[in-house]
This record gives structure tokens, C-alpha cells and sequence, in this order.
């Protein structure tokens, strides 16, 4: 129940790790609110590490005959040694580079930018409203989150708090009210390191002025200065938007497939083997609270956006 509008959502709990032998405690948890509450169970793949981090499948399919058994067990027994000395290898990397943030981190970074609006699960809902894990509501909401951000648009922005005006304008955009946020803030330039520049490239490429994002910011600050973000942890999104809108997609592309660093001068360039696409998420630790600022100041106009001012919201 939400405030006194008397709507009534489902509540999706998305996880990767529960078992048909859970099945009853997942029950028992449901149990007050069977009707709302959903366990949403993800793909395998959905936390799969990029391509050129995972061993290397030789054929891809199992052998069937009696021979081949033992070379199918010692060929297990290699990728699984593979696998953890490649997951080793990854660890280290976040512990050294960006002070201890691991892979599960920027697993889920990369999830709440783009895999949560495709997941099989919500393909039939407009909109999502992401609360963590710790998330709490300390009080019923002054207003209906969802119908709140439904209700922007670019006619009727008047009644509901509004930012600046962007020119860029998206198909899926003007329909309805897009996105819904809670809390800003500036992040530390480690975890943004060249986020800003492959962004300012994309602009560039879609003829996109900079003052689209620079408007929301503090007293006309650049981005590059002020690293703002929005807080994900609780967020209003209008699904279709993320998952279908072909600018969206590019973006999140060109970050899901940021190259890893160049090399210093006077080193020899990398040759195309060697500049496989490390991915933005996992080799920098881009974090989805900054992603989905970019790109909302960029893609959206702002009266598709809104802030959620009722909710009596802590994390």
C-alpha cells in the first residue's frame, strides 16, 4: 500500500542463487503478501564475466562417448583452474586499483544500467522502482512514486518538481514521465576515471551539446570537475525507455565496451588482439549512480525526469 492512493505493486526479489530446495522458506517469506511478492530468478549469464575474462570453450559441447570421458573430466578440471585463477586475477585488479571494490560490485553496477531493464522477469511492467536490499521506507509515501513520474510530461510538467529543460528529445521520451530519483551526489574521481571523456565523445558523435548535462549541475561546473550521480539505491524508471531507446543503448554499449587503457608513449600500439573491450564496469569500476546521471541529463528532456520529494527514504 502506498500512501492513502491505495496502490498495490508486485515486488520482485531477483536472485541467481536460490534453489528448488528453497522452496519452502521462500514460501514462508511470501507467505503475509503471496500475492505481491515474487522470487524473479536470473540467468546464469546475466553475471557472466566478459567474454575474453572467461576460459576459453574448446568445442562447446560435451562428448557423449565412453572414451572421451576422461579427456572431458581433465578438460574440466583445466577451465576450472582457468576460471579461478582468472577470478584471482580480477580480485587483485580491484583490490590494487580501486580500493578493494570486487566483482560482484561491478556485476552489479553493470546490472542496474542495462540487464534489469531486458530481465524476463519485468518485461511486462512500464515502470520499475529499484529499492536495495537495504532500503527503507521510514513512512507511508506523501505521493505514489510511480504514478508521480508517470505523470510528467512535457505538457503537463507544472504541478510536480521539474529540473532545467534539455533540447535533446527522445522518441520513447515524450510519452511520459521517465525517471524518478532521490538523492544526488558527487563521487570520487577514482571510480569516475574516463567515464567523462568516452561520454564527451559520444555527445560529440550525436551532435549533443555538453550544456545538457553541465545545466544540471552546481554553478555551471563541468562534469569532469564535478562528478555528479544519481543515487540507485532507490530510483523510479520507465523500463522501455532503458531497455528499447536506441540512444540509451549506444551509450550503455559504448560504456559496457570501454577499451582498456592505451599504452604510454613510447610503447608500441596495441594490436587488435590486445584491445579487447575490457568493459568501462569492470576495468575502472564506472558505477551505475554515475551512468544513469549521463545519461538521463543527456538523452532525456528534463521535464521527463523528476524528483522524488515525498518519500520519507533512508539507506
Amino acid at each position: 500500500m502506498l500512501g492513502g492512493s491505495g496502490a498495490r505493486y508486485p515486488v520482485f526479489v531477483c536472485h541467481g542463487f536460490l534453489r528448488p530446495s528453497h522452496e519452502g522458506q521462500r514460501r514462508a517469506a511470501a507467505a503475509p503478501h503471496a500475492s505481491l511478492l515474487h522470487f524473479a530468478p536470473l540467468d546464469p549469464d546475466t553475471f557472466a564475466m566478459p567474454g575474453h575474462m572467461r576460459a576459453a570453450d574448446a568445442d562447446g559441447r560435451v562428448p557423449r562417448k565412453a572414451r572421451q570421458r576422461r579427456r572431458r573430466r581433465h578438460r574440466h578440471r583445466r577451465r576450472r583452474r582457468q576460471r579461478r585463477r582468472q577470478r584471482h586475477a580480477m580480485l587483485l585488479l580491484s583490490w590494487r586499483q580501486v580500493r578493494g571494490y570486487g566483482v560482484g560490485y561491478r556485476h552489479m553496477c553493470r546490472f542496474f544500467c542495462g540487464p534489469i531493464f531486458r530481465a524476463p522477469p519485468l518485461r511486462a511492467f512500464e515502470y520499475i522502482w529499484r529499492l536495495d536490499a537495504d532500503s527503507f521506507l521510514l513512512g507511508p509515501p506523501a505521493a505514489d512514486p510511480i504514478a508521480a513520474v508517470a505523470a510528467v510530461n512535457g505538457s503537463r510538467a507544472a504541478p510536480l518538481q521539474r529540473l532545467h529543460r534539455a533540447r535533446r528529445r527522445s522518441r520513447l521520451a515524450r510519452r511520459a514521465g521517465t525517471y524518478g530519483w532521490i538523492h544526488a551526489y558527487r563521487d570520487e574521481h577514482l571510480f569516475v576515471t574516463g567515464l567523462w571523456d568516452l561520454t564527451a565523445a559520444f555527445l560529440r558523435a550525436r551532435n549533443i551539446s555538453e550544456e545538457a548535462v553541465t545545466r544540471w549541475l552546481p554553478d555551471g561546473a563541468s562534469w569532469a570537475a564535478t562528478p555528479m550521480c544519481f543515487a540507485t539505491n532507490c530510483f523510479v524508471a520507465r523500463r522501455a525507455w532503458f531497455a528499447e531507446d536506441e540512444a540509451y543503448a549506444a551509450y550503455f554499449r559504448a560504456v559496457d565496451e570501454a577499451p582498456p587503457p592505451a599504452p604510454p608513449a613510447p610503447a608500441r600500439a596495441l594490436s587488435p588482439a590486445a584491445r579487447l573491450q575490457a568493459g568501462g564496469f569492470y576495468t575502472y569500476r564506472w558505477g551505475d549512480a554515475c551512468v544513469h546521471f549521463l545519461a538521463v541529463a543527456a538523452l532525456l528532456p528534463a521535464d521527463a525526469v523528476v524528483r522524488l520529494a515525498g518519500l520519507a527514504y533512508w539507506h
